[in-house]
């Protein structure tokens, strides 16, 4: 129909350049952020990595107060830790693939999608880059059928947070640049 953008097509493919695996820092609003990792994450990610005599840093990341509070530093109850490596430890070098793929964490199940919906992707993946166009958040995208699980696992991410939030007085995260907690408003999703 005339004045209305076509429907892009999006078929996802991955190019195994690894530069995900090498940039899992991010910088968002005044605080860094590691690979987002779920509670029960941890504990696999760290048992995978005690196999491969890796030693893991695994910070908080996302943490509420569900009392009022008004002398509270940080939160008393954490939902999402964070992997603090810029580079993922189970990247193999020469395949740039994952040595742990089978059991690789939701965060990186769901790469390239940053939101489920509206259908978003992480700008800096090459991929995305070259077949995405910049102003794709304007146009509606018909994903392809291979993208079903990478949109299911950043699904069951939003809903972890909402699920968290919907009680909380004050939202945290953890800067992993300063090794402090941020306290913010609570996001309403």
């Amino acid at each position: 129909m005339e004045g209305f953008p076509a429907l892009i097509d999006v078929h996802f493919s991955c190019l195994r350049c690894g530069s995900c695996c090498r940039s899992l820092r991010t910088r968002e609003h005044d605080y860094t952020l590691g690979l987002f990792l779920f509670p029960k994450e941890v504990e696999m990610l760290n048992q995978l990595g005690s196999a491969r005599s890796l030693k893991l840093k695994i910070f908080p990341q996302q943490g509420t107060t569900t009392k009022k509070a008004t002398l509270v530093d940080k939160p008393n109850k954490i939902f999402s830790y964070q992997l603090e490596d810029s580079t993922c430890p189970f990247l193999n070098e020469e395949t740039n693939g994952c040595s742990i793929y089978d059991e690789r964490p939701v965060a990186c199940r769901a790469f390239p999608i940053l939101t489920p919906s509206p259908l978003g992707f992480i700008p800096d993946c090459t991929w995305v880059k070259s077949n995405i166009p910049t102003f794709s958040s304007s146009f509606p995208m018909s994903p392809d059928r291979n993208l079903d699980d990478e949109i299911r696992s950043a699904s069951r991410i939003v809903n972890w947070n909402r699920k968290w939030c919907k009680t909380a007085k004050r939202f945290w995260t953890f800067d992993l640049q300063t090794k402090h907690w941020i306290a913010h408003s609570v996001p309403r999703f």
